[in-house]
């Protein structure tokens, strides 16, 4: 998945969030995932990266 990158800092930024007792952070953080999933979604195929030179 391309954007796989981008649900791993996500999660990521949670876990911190959770440690550190932000838990309001945490929830915005969940709907913010939610809502790149809905849009991800939305968009359809992905077509393959060209490489930058």
């Amino acid at each position: 998945m391309p954007h796989e990158w981008m649900f791993r800092t996500l999660e990521n930024l949670q876990n911190y969030a959770r440690l550190h007792g932000m838990e309001k952070l945490v929830e915005h953080l969940d709907q913010g995932r939610l809502l790149a999933e809905l849009e991800i979604a939305n968009q359809g195929p992905v077509p393959p990266r060209e490489h930058l030179h």
